[in-house]
């Protein structure tokens, strides 16, 4: 029983620490096509996907080489549920990118991958995702090891040895591409959409 208690504390403690991004989160939006979208700067990135199994929020595991090569356009970011900064300002982004998408969203596979397996189970991150409102086509993914997580960041070149020391950033790719676009900083939700919808596009 008290075990069942102290799950359930976890889990409304995680609900807590998002809503009290709330005020941060307003902020960005208020800023969005302002400040953020000044900072953030593009190139492309080379990257060799490690053969591992990751876990969707419904609990079953897949291949991420098989996940990030479907025959979809790509967007891969990362986080962790108890983040209290970057991650919520992410996950906005992406929330209303998959709104602003609408009808062009069957086309996208959102992928956000959690850097903190050891706290992040599939449990937790549906309880997160839910804050979001991410649809079926915005998959957030828990890991099996603290090894396979790092193994996933070094592929995108990311790792920054301890997650608080992580850093704003997208990626996106169409199936016909060999590179990734990488975008450092906070894109705003629109410039997003107008890349991911010149990449559908030219696919």
């Amino acid at each position: 029983m008290l075990k069942k208690l102290s799950h359930l504390s976890q889990l409304s403690l995680l609900t807590l620490l998002v809503c009290m991004s709330s005020q941060t989160i307003l902020a960005h939006e208020m800023n969005e096509s302002h400040d953020v979208a000044s900072k953030i700067s593009k190139s492309t990135a080379e990257v060799v996907l490690p053969n591992l199994k990751v876990i969707k929020k419904d609990g079953t595991d897949v291949n991420l080489q098989a996940e990030l090569n479907a025959n979809q356009i790509q967007v891969v970011s990362f986080v962790y549920s108890t983040c209290k900064t970057i991650c919520p300002m992410t996950n906005q982004v992406l929330q209303k990118t998959q709104e602003r998408l609408g009808s062009d969203l069957k086309s996208v596979h959102m992928s956000s991958f959690s850097i903190d397996p050891e706290y992040d189970t599939p449990e937790r991150m549906r309880t997160y995702t839910k804050i979001f409102h991410a649809k079926d086509a915005w998959q957030h993914y828990s890991m099996y090891s603290e090894n396979d997580s790092i193994a996933i960041q070094r592929a995108f070149d990311i790792y920054k040895g301890d997650k608080m020391n992580h850093i704003p950033v997208f990626f996106i790719k169409s199936p016909k591409d060999v590179k990734w676009i990488r975008i450092d900083g906070l894109i705003s939700s629109e410039e997003l959409t107008n890349d991911i919808r010149k990449l559908i596009k030219s696919n």
